[in-house]
């Protein structure tokens, strides 16, 4: 019987039908704006309609359950991993909003039966992508990170539904599919349903859907999201000295990273990303592919050429230089000094080493030409005057090391650089301000030889997905690490459909055929991870 199925799995998803579900399915979500912002009520209106369209979608194709909109906790702020959205102050900021739970208890329930959950979030990040297919490439906001996982979700629970009137072969234990907020911001949308205990204990296993490109992982590295907020009186100083700054934190990164030894991490994945400087980048996880200055200076125009080039060979030196794209930066002469416009290329954080941080370039650029240019006035331009200078931006780290470590080597890096501008030019500057609270995601790590990894690893090799060997941790971070450590240390595996690099991008994208292997792996796996008669392993 189990290869039956298999072979029926194969078949089905790659039918042009199913395809065309999926497609259809995309394109319709992901034309939903879920940004959330500090328009609370528009974002509440916003996750209802990506939420109404999924019970649409459920009640179509997934076997008939509970299917039940479970507000957000009242309790959540008193939660230990609770994480201030960083969208919105207000203490009201989860009124009326909700996740959304669909829960399946088959008429073959076994006693030995293991229980499943599947999470996927429906919040992604900005800018909002017009969704749109080349070549059965579905491109948009969320294709990968992580409507694509919510699409994978309920084309897997329609696998299962029609497996179910062919084979009579149906779950052993309680299948729950989990569509949640507000996973960008730190995972209080997940969070509220871990303080659900009577929801929780019918979990055994949890699968948490993210652009993995359908390697499973047991781990997740960690992340920590910084902010730094210097006074902007004098605009020009507080620019020089927070780029000095973003160098100290890169150096401070790849010192971690040295550090970072992990069995299942042995690419070490540990990221610093520079997403927001005062009013140029979009997210503090997303790389930030354009920033502009204005320099007042009396350079001519051949040696601030120079000197701009010198600045780039430095970066180029400590990051390579991306042939993503096509210049590095423009420079235009006007109103006695120079427009200068550092360009780069975006991306998740995760994926930092493969883009092109447009912050960092210009940190080394800038502080170059300001070493040989003592009295260069910087600023941005049309003089754009902001009340502080921020930057934002991310670390990522794994299991050994905590969140208390990262925060103290980040502080201590931005304080390292002030205690050296007072010692060299003899004047007081405010000590700027670091904090915390934003996103703060802890790193786990799994079995990688549990019995929810073997399950994983035979269901997707038995629909063809090639698995990388030896398993190892996810790169990124994401709501798992919620589930993994609960009081009950529920499985936890990360899998999905899309690439890391592609998350957060201009060019969000995902593969059909790769998401239609995904809905068959995720069935699959359901059956055997479950015991279903005649199924399980």
């Amino acid at each position: 019987m189990l290869n039956q199925i298999i072979d029926w799995l194969v078949e089905r998803v790659s039918m042009p039908s199913f395809r065309e579900f999926l497609t259809d399915s995309l394109i319709e979500l992901y034309s939903i704006k879920t940004i959330p912002t500090d328009n609370l009520k528009a974002t509440a209106g916003n996750e209802q309609k990506a939420l109404d369209y999924i019970k649409k979608l459920l009640v179509k194709h997934a076997p008939i359950g509970i299917l039940e909109e479970i507000p957000i906790a009242e309790g959540l702020r008193n939660a230990h991993s609770y994480i201030n959205p960083y969208y919105a102050e207000s203490r009201n900021v989860y009124d009326n909003r909700r996740n959304l739970v669909h829960i399946w208890e088959s008429s073959q329930m076994a006693k030995n039966g293991k229980h499943v959950a599947l999470n996927a979030h429906i919040d992604t990040i900005a800018p909002f992508i017009e969704p749109h297919v080349v070549n059965d490439i579905v491109f948009g906001r969320g294709a990968c990170d992580d409507k694509g996982g919510c699409i994978n979700i309920i084309a897997a629970l329609r696998l299962l539904a029609e497996i179910g009137c062919l084979f009579e072969v149906y779950p052993g234990g309680r299948v729950t599919s989990m569509f949640v907020i507000d996973e960008e911001t730190g995972g209080n949308g997940s969070l509220s349903l871990t303080l659900d205990k009577e929801l929780m204990d019918k979990i055994n296993t949890m699968v948490v859907l993210e652009p993995t490109n359908r390697q499973i992982h047991p781990a997740n590295r960690g992340a920590l999201w910084y902010k730094i907020e210097i006074p902007a009186d004098n605009l020009s100083k507080s620019i020089l000295i927070l780029l000095k700054i973003i160098i100290a934190l890169e150096r401070a990164g790849k010192k971690i990273k040295s550090e970072s030894i992990h069995p299942l991490f042995p690419d070490k994945p540990v990221q610093t990303c520079q997403g927001i400087f005062g009013p140029y980048g979009e997210h503090p996880s997303r790389v930030c592919d354009r920033i502009e200055f204005f320099l007042e200076s009396s350079l001519a125009d051949f040696d601030m050429v120079k000197l701009i080039e010198k600045g780039l060979g430095k970066y180029f030196k400590e990051y390579g230089e991306k042939t993503s794209i096509e210049r590095h930066y423009n420079l235009e002469y006007k109103d006695n000094g120079f427009h200068v416009t550092i360009l780069g290329s975006s991306g998740h954080m995760a994926a930092a080493s493969q883009v092109d941080n447009a912050i960092i370039k210009a940190a080394y650029i800038i502080t170059g030409i300001s070493k040989s240019d003592k009295d260069l006035k910087i600023a941005f331009p049309d003089r754009v005057k902001i009340p502080a200078l921020i930057l934002e931006g991310g670390q990522g780290f794994l299991p050994c090391h905590t969140l208390s470590e990262i925060e103290n080597r980040l502080t201590d890096a931005v304080q390292t650089v002030i205690n050296e501008y007072r010692k060299v030019s003899k004047e007081s500057f405010q000590t700027p301000k670091v904090s915390f609270n934003k996103l703060r995601n802890t790193a786990f790590a799994g079995d990688p030889e549990s019995r929810s990894m073997v399950n994983a690893i035979f269901a997707a090799e038995s629909v063809g997905i090639m698995i990388k060997k030896p398993i190892s941790g996810f790169p990124a971070s994401c709501d798992a690490r919620l589930f993994a450590k609960t009081p009950g240390n529920i499985d936890t595996i990360t899998v999905g459909p899309g690439r890391i690099k592609d998350a957060h991008s201009d060019s969000e994208k995902i593969d059909i055929g790769e998401l239609s292997e995904s809905c068959a792996f995720l069935a699959l796996y359901i059956l055997i991870q479950t015991r279903a008669k005649g199924i399980g392993l």
